[in-house]
């Protein structure tokens, strides 16, 4: 089978010979593709391929897996024949010795191969199109973190949260998973809502309490019951949506969306209608939201990157500065800008902590929860007191056996989600204690 010199479709980064097959993930930006989305590639030897050339290399490379995947069927179904045709001749024996058995005891009914093949299970072996379609793997899902950070869902009596997610063997198709809290168990699901490579810039949810609105790559807008994920209306747009968003001033149940052709609109969710609407000044320009100004207190020593804010007490986060930049998170009045507590966020050797990791963290309940990593492999999720500093507990996360990047850290008073490179990780605020995960991870053991 040729080995190819393929170009990541989404970051352009030119990634290590390999087989044209299968799923292929990005060393660089992590994103998974199939061959036949690749826009340029080469030869090992570094010769240029064109289209045709490389769709030729594509389905030889195609050919040659299913005619390795025929023949290991094969290889099953004469397993199974010749297991069977072993036990058919033991039950033949079996009859054979009983019928020589004295009168006194009951002779044993005859049984015929028929009859033994479907004891020994041969009448359920499948055929050779069946075999190879259960050799191959099912529906990979993973967590899709440039779908935006999970969002907690109300459901009375639990909570639930919704993310994007995609099912990498099943096309690379698009979803919004809504899942129970607590259990980390899907609850309901919206989509497919087309390929990664269609809408992944296109593709958004918002909660705004009971409802759920999603875009695509169609230019559709739809909205969903946050209770089971029922499709209430849809509406048709003139262009894509870019943005989605909740203004300041929102009565609880209106959205702002706007278009990639410059066009906006204002969604009331509950009645369903969609009036144009220019931006509000509380939306930026972009769907990423604005960085929080930096109203914080001079400390000695350090060198504040962020801060959040929690009802009078504020957390500003960042480094260890001069010197080298260990985590590290003060805490003050948000009023009189009284500093409460310095504290090192790290909980482990300071000569084991890895400078600058310290990149995503939170505020809620009164609890400041950051990540930051040990040693050369390693990341912990850790929780302080907001009001004295004071460490509530120390969480060192399962090592990923893959490239292993934290993007986003989102805090709420019950759960802390941690999104990693294809996964998402969910932890009990109060303790630390990991309640599940989304999205397909291989752990070291």
């Amino acid at each position: 089978m040729e080995l190819l010199r393929l170009k990541c479709p989404s970051c352009g980064a030119q990634l290590p010979p390999r087989a044209p097959t299968g799923t292929i993930s990005c060393d660089y930006c992590q994103s998974e593709f199939q061959a036949s989305q690749v826009r340029s590639a080469t030869t090992v030897a570094g010769q240029p391929m064109d289209a045709k050339a490389l769709a030729k290399a594509i389905v030889a490379a195609q050919q040659e897996l299913a005619a390795q995947g025929q023949a290991h069927a094969y290889a099953h179904v004469e397993h199974a024949r010749k297991s069977a045709g072993r036990l058919a001749w033991i039950f033949f024996g079996v009859t054979l010795v009983a019928s020589l058995i004295p009168m006194f005891l009951l002779r044993e009914p005859e049984v015929s191969v028929s009859q033994a093949t479907q004891i020994a299970g041969v009448a359920e072996v499948p055929a050779i199109p069946e075999l190879a379609q259960q050799a191959a793997a099912g529906p990979r899902v993973t967590w899709d973190s440039v779908g935006g950070p999970p969002q907690l869902i109300d459901w009375g009596d639990s909570q639930g949260f919704l993310g994007r997610t995609r099912e990498i063997r099943n096309g690379d198709q698009l979803y919004f998973d809504a899942f129970d809290a607590d259990t980390v168990k899907r609850k309901w699901r919206i989509g497919p809502l087309g390929t990664y490579g269609q809408g992944y810039r296109h593709t958004h949810a918002q909660v705004l309490g009971e409802r759920v609105v999603v875009s695509d790559h169609q230019a559709k807008l739809y909205i969903h019951n946050a209770g089971d994920g029922e499709l209430l209306k849809q509406h048709n747009l003139s262009d894509r949506v870019k943005q989605l968003c909740v203004p300041k001033d929102s009565n609880g149940h209106t959205l702002w969306v706007g278009q990639v052709d410059e066009r906006s609109h204002m969604l009331d969710t509950k009645t369903g209608e969609l009036a144009e609407a220019p931006r509000p000044e509380s939306c930026p320009k972009h769907r990423h939201l604005r960085k929080p100004k930096l109203d914080v207190p001079k400390v000695d020593g350090f060198d504040a990157e962020r801060v959040h804010r929690d009802g009078d007490i504020a957390v500003a986060a960042g480094t260890k500065s001069p010197g080298t930049a260990y985590p590290r998170a003060v805490g003050f009045d948000q009023a009189t800008k009284k500093v409460l507590w310095d504290q090192e966020i790290a909980a482990v050797d300071r000569a084991t902590v890895r400078e600058n990791s310290n990149k995503a963290e939170g505020l809620a309940d009164g609890r400041f929860i950051s990540i930051y990593g040990s040693g050369q492999d390693f990341w912990h999720l850790t929780a302080l007191d907001a009001a004295t500093g004071a460490r509530l507990w120390d969480t060192q996360l399962r090592p990923v056996f893959a490239v292993d990047r934290v993007d986003e850290v989102v805090v709420s008073g019950s759960y802390v989600f941690v999104t990693r490179t294809s996964s998402l990780e969910v932890f009990a605020a109060k303790t630390g204690k990991l309640l599940g995960t989304v999205g397909a991870e291989t752990y070291d053991k």
